[in-house]
């Protein structure tokens, strides 16, 4: 499988190209900063660029079976990766999404309400930003899945647990490699095509 990573600089994307590339995946590593990429492999293409650069976008999902976002709350990013896709007839998509993002499964769920409150407080921009990327997907007529993550944090991953809030199953905390195992895993899986599931680590990583 030909995979397009965007964002895949970060500490999230590293554990997500390792976990591709040994298995046996090629991978298409888009990111403003390659020096950041860390890994080198011949199965690994980079290619350099912003969420502005339509024209290397394009090139980044030409061919691909499946695109990975993981840019966060940039709408600007999002709108043009859905575009270069459907030229591309590429129809897999795969976004890391935020807590701040609601469903109509979610319940009340108050850890979530907490951090939610705080994040709009400290970051309001960043609330939008992500809200309208989130929609910009689901309008889209791709084979999407949004998984909306809490805080993440970089201890060991786990089991990650996906659901709606409020359900009793997923907390407030996502070690990256558990987000990492999870949006790897929809590679294949086909559960959460058109829906938005909250994902967490298990319960040893996820006190508060």
């Amino acid at each position: 499988m030909k995979i397009a990573i965007f964002g895949a600089s970060g500490r999230t994307g590293h554990f997500l190209m390792d976990m591709a590339l040994q298995g046996g995946h090629d991978i298409v590593a888009f990111a403003r900063r390659p020096e950041n990429v860390s890994l080198s492999h011949e199965r690994l293409t980079i290619i350099e660029g912003t969420v502005a650069d339509r024209e290397r976008i394009e090139r980044a999902v030409e061919g691909a079976d499946a695109v990975i976002e993981l840019m966060g709350a940039v709408s600007e990013g999002t709108a043009n990766i859905i575009a270069a896709m459907k030229k591309q007839g590429v129809r897999r998509l795969i976004a890391a999404s935020a807590l701040s993002v609601h469903d109509p499964k979610d319940r009340f769920q108050l850890g979530r309400q907490l951090l939610l409150a705080m994040v709009r407080l400290i970051i309001p921009r960043n609330v939008r930003e992500v809200r309208r990327a989130a929609e910009l997907i689901r309008a889209s007529d791709l084979e999407w899945t949004l998984a909306r993550i809490p805080v993440l944090t970089d201890r060991p991953g786990s089991l990650p647990k996906a659901d709606y809030y409020g359900h009793g199953t997923v907390g407030t905390k996502l070690a990256r490699a558990d987000l990492a195992t999870f949006l790897y895993d929809q590679l294949v899986e086909t559960r959460f095509i058109r829906q938005a599931p909250a994902v967490s680590s298990g319960p040893s990583n996820n006190r508060l």
